[in-house]
């Protein structure tokens, strides 16, 4: 009895950090409602600690999120939205060096997830765009799954860049900004800003070194996916984007 009432406080607890992320209780709900979350999270309860420790439900909720982006049986707008909270913790995360350095392996296990399950479904994080859509619906869904690419493409670059930074924080202070204010517009349901904020971002870090993404072959076939949505429903539909395009 004991037992469950303990699990039933720390999953409390959990789901109070994510909903202070993200308002909304049916996504919370949502997320909660899978068997491999629910195990993974009374496991996190019994570790001797991150269970005592205060950031205890900060690091559980990193590990839901990236079991939701990670899960092939996710709705895609849940495991985009789970990308986007989760992106956003990490960056917050990384800030804190000390904090990051104490949890490495821990965050080294739930960036492997949110970066495999990216790569996976790199492409299908969103409904893709048919013909006979409305031009406005088909336009919104490019841009989410433009964002989603371009959210992956940008967290890459900062890790590969890393050294860099290192000496200049000012630039990682910009590409960070960029980062966030992407989390903020998707948070706000407005993927074409959020598209442009990471695309903004991308172009800062890829002229601090232009040889990251020919050295990456992951991040080369992120630019051509996000070039090809450009070209085959972007500019048709929003033809103004040409003339102002978000990088070179």
């Amino acid at each position: 009895m004991l037992t469950a009432v303990k699990t039933r406080w720390f999953q409390s607890k959990v789901q109070a950090e994510i909903k202070a992320q993200h308002n909304d209780q049916a996504f919370v709900n949502t997320v909660f409602n899978r068997v491999d979350v629910l195990r993974e999270l009374d496991r996190l309860r019994n570790d001797p600690v991150l269970a005592r420790a205060k950031t205890g439900p900060f690091l559980a909720a990193c590990k839901v999120l990236a079991l939701n982006v990670a899960a092939t049986d996710s709705e895609p707008i849940v495991q985009m939205q789970c990308a986007n909270l989760l992106g956003e913790r990490l960056r917050k995360a990384r800030s804190n060096n000390a904090f990051y350095e104490a949890h490495k392996a821990f965050f080294s296990e739930v960036e492997n997830l949110f970066h495999n399950a990216i790569e996976r479904n790199r492409g299908a994080a969103a409904p893709q765009a048919t013909s006979d859509m409305p031009g406005l619906a088909r336009l919104r869904q490019a841009f989410d799954e433009a964002s989603a690419v371009a959210s992956w493409s940008l967290i890459t670059l900062l890790k590969l860049n890393e050294e860099y930074y290192v000496e200049h924080p000012e630039e990682l202070n910009r590409a960070e900004a960029s980062l966030s204010r992407g989390f903020d517009a998707a948070e706000n349901k407005n993927p074409r800003w959020a598209y442009l904020h990471f695309m903004e971002g991308i172009n800062q870090a890829i002229k601090v070194n232009q040889n990251l993404v020919l050295a990456h072959p992951k991040l080369t076939d992120a630019v051509v996916r996000i070039r090809s949505i450009e070209k085959e429903t972007i500019i048709p539909l929003w033809p103004e984007y040409q003339d102002d395009p978000s990088w070179i």
